[in-house]
């Protein structure tokens, strides 16, 4: 006799897979408990990878003019995080709960109303509003898979609207740099315009039907139109990767109500996340850097994870009659300064995209190719600031390009004799020329920081 299987049909191929897909229905709590604990212990593990992607994100947005393209993403991929991490949490909350409701079951059995002995009044209030307990555990288990279900479409809208920002801003970016490449500078505003208005309403029209289940994509005039924008921005957005989920969610009365309380529950867990105390009435904060003592000011006592945003001296103790103070250079506030000192210089770079690998991609202006001038840039730079200790103005600052070792910020470097200044506390005091906000073809001198330190 042959023992040679005989090949099932796809009919029963279909029915033993949807056997099998019951099966694993009725145990998926385990998978869930399962997936909900390693995805926590991973999230919690990428806190610090998150923290440094932020780190990197706020530098280069204080080189890049048009720095929406990072921070929107990075910031949206953050919230993801804590929704993430907050939802898993509430998952494992409720399938916990869930299982000590079924071990209670089996220790007393269902809910006795008549052992209670309420009056007839509280008794049918407490059967209509609770009925059996066999009916509280299916409600927990129900709500228990749902949420699940939930927190990944939450995570995965989340990220479509990261890449919903990022794919604009990398768009306007390519399309400034083809500009300037093919000389095309006096059609770059109202294509920007005009691109950013159509993304900006095709994206609008997308969320729309999205937050209202599909409202236009039941409507007949619609289809046509619609249909176009839907296929573009499902590829944006990936949406197609979480749409079965989505659909499958709202096809019914109570997963439609889960639907509408998505933007809701996201407004809402932004805002009980920013909720703080404020106790300390009398302590001020706004305009008081002149009476505050701030690490981010001092090397040696700056926090690891923080970047180097305004002038710095290596410690608050100064012993050897030397101080050396660190000026960032940063060109979101600082190069519309320098095209105003510097009229007549245009730098040979602008905006560098660089792969160690094999190609590079400058974004070079039409003007003027070449090696930059480093010996103009410098004399530009050097005209940014001016030093005070006290009320004392520096009159001459030997400055010098530097790289500092946090986080190779880029600035300059200078180092003040203060062998005079007696033992006590001082001000350092450092203002830059910045645009006036009344004229904007004129500078202005402004504060940047005070810097107490105490001379040995």
């Amino acid at each position: 006799m042959s023992n040679q299987k005989i090949p099932l049909s796809e009919q029963e191929k279909r029915i033993k897979f949807q056997d099998w897909l019951e099966n694993l229905q009725q145990e998926s709590w385990q998978l869930e408990l399962l997936v909900s604990g390693f995805a926590i212990f991973l999230i919690l593990g990428a806190y610090d990878s998150l923290q440094e992607l932020q780190l990197t994100a706020n530098y280069l947005s204080l080189s890049i003019s048009r720095n929406f393209v990072i921070n929107a993403p990075v910031t949206i991929l953050v919230f993801g995080w804590v929704f993430f991490l907050f939802n898993l949490l509430l998952h494992v909350l409720l399938r916990g709960l869930w299982i000590s409701t079924i071990g209670l079951r089996y220790v007393s059995g269902d809910i006795d109303y008549e052992k209670l002995k309420f009056t007839p009044k509280f008794r049918a209030l407490l059967e209509k509003k609770i009925g059996s307990f066999d009916l509280y555990i299916e409600r927990l288990e129900k709500l228990s898979s749902v949420v699940f279900a939930f927190t990944f479409l939450t995570f995965f809208t989340m990220l479509s609207f990261g890449l919903y920002f990022f794919i604009f801003g990398l768009f306007v970016n390519v399309l400034y740099f083809l500009a300037n490449w093919l000389l095309l500078g006096s059609l770059i505003n109202w294509l920007r315009i005009l691109l950013l208005f159509f993304y900006l309403l095709f994206g609008l029209i997308y969320l729309i039907d999205f937050l209202t289940l599909g409202w236009f994509k039941r409507k007949s005039w619609a289809a046509r139109w619609y249909l176009p924008i839907y296929r573009l921005m499902s590829l944006i957005t990936l949406s197609f990767i979480y749409r079965p989920i989505y659909y499958n969610l709202v096809d019914n009365r109570f997963g439609r109500l889960i639907g509408f309380m998505l933007v809701p529950y996201i407004l809402i867990v932004i805002f009980i996340v920013s909720l703080h105390f404020e106790t300390h009435e009398y302590y001020p904060e706004k305009d008081a850097e002149k009476f505050a003592f701030s690490q981010d000011n001092y090397d040696d006592l700056r926090a690891e994870r923080r970047l180097v945003t305004g002038p710095s001296i290596p410690s608050p103790y100064i012993h050897n009659g030397y101080l050396e103070v660190f000026i960032p250079y940063l060109p979101n506030l600082d190069d519309p300064v320098l095209q105003l000192i510097c009229p007549g210089f245009i730098p040979a770079k602008t905006t560098t995209l660089q792969t160690n690998i094999v190609l590079s991609m400058n974004n070079v202006s039409p003007k003027e190719e070449g090696p930059l001038n480093a010996d103009s840039s410098f004399q530009c730079l050097r005209q940014l600031p001016r030093i005070y200790i006290n009320d004392s103005l520096i009159q001459q600052l030997d400055l010098l390009l530097y790289e500092h070792p946090n986080r190779q910020e880029r600035g300059m470097r200078t180092t003040l004799d203060i062998q005079y200044l007696k033992r006590g506390k001082y001000l350092l005091n450092v203002e830059k020329q910045r645009r006036d906000q009344q004229h904007l073809d004129s500078l202005t001198w402004q504060p940047i920081a005070s810097i107490p330190f105490w001379v040995e």
